[in-house]
């Protein structure tokens, strides 16, 4: 797995934007170092969403194609405290019978309209959730579609036995496979698992 996931590290597909409340760890809050839950999990790190979202500026995983959208998709909802994350799919799907390659459909791996994005992300680590695909769509090991779950690092406090940063979230992606490959397994949430990187867009508050 290792070797396939060099290989695989540029093969990494853009899923989009999502304006994000991160979550702050209270004093119970059982794993060790977090400075605030950055995960693409919406159990702890919030969605900030409009009353009356603009369809035309979603993708199938209900992701913004701009981050001026998702800016401004917030400034709807009436949010402040928030911050624009962008999330990259790493072109696995974890599963008990083993990995499995997903074949991302166009529709999904969204493009910055112009051109290049407008600010450099900042690289805030991998976090591994559990999915629901559609039906179809899971049988055939591609994807137009996919719901995120849970994370076992923050949702089920995993992180006190998977190395994760102050995010909450796993540095290396060899540590994100091998972690995701352990969930599918054990299924601390239902699987299967999939992995995604996240980044904060610069200058996005």
């Amino acid at each position: 797995m290792n070797l396939g996931a060099s290989m695989l590290r540029e093969q990494f597909h853009r899923l989009g934007y999502r304006p994000r409340k991160l979550w702050t760890p209270t004093a119970g809050f059982p794993v060790p170092g977090i400075r605030a839950v950055c995960s693409a999990s919406n159990c702890l790190t919030s969605k900030v969403v409009p009353d009356e979202p603009e369809w035309d500026r979603l993708n199938e995983m209900g992701c913004y194609l701009a981050m001026v959208a998702a800016i401004d998709a917030a400034r709807r909802a009436g949010a402040s405290d928030f911050e624009v994350h962008s999330f990259h799919l790493y072109p696995q799907l974890f599963t008990k019978d083993g990995p499995k390659t997903l074949a991302i459909t166009g529709t999904i791996d969204a493009k910055e309209p112009g051109g290049a994005a407008p600010t450099t992300p900042t690289r805030l680590g991998f976090d591994v959730i559990n999915v629901h695909p559609a039906p179809t769509t899971l049988e055939a090991s591609s994807v137009n579609f996919l719901s995120f779950g849970c994370s076992p690092l923050s949702c089920n406090m995993l992180g006190q036995e998977v190395p994760v940063n102050e995010f909450c979230l796993i540095e290396d992606l060899n540590t994100a496979i091998r972690a995701a490959e352990r969930f599918a397994r054990e299924e601390p949430e239902p699987g299967p698992y999939i992995i995604v990187e996240i980044a904060r867009c610069n200058g996005s508050l």
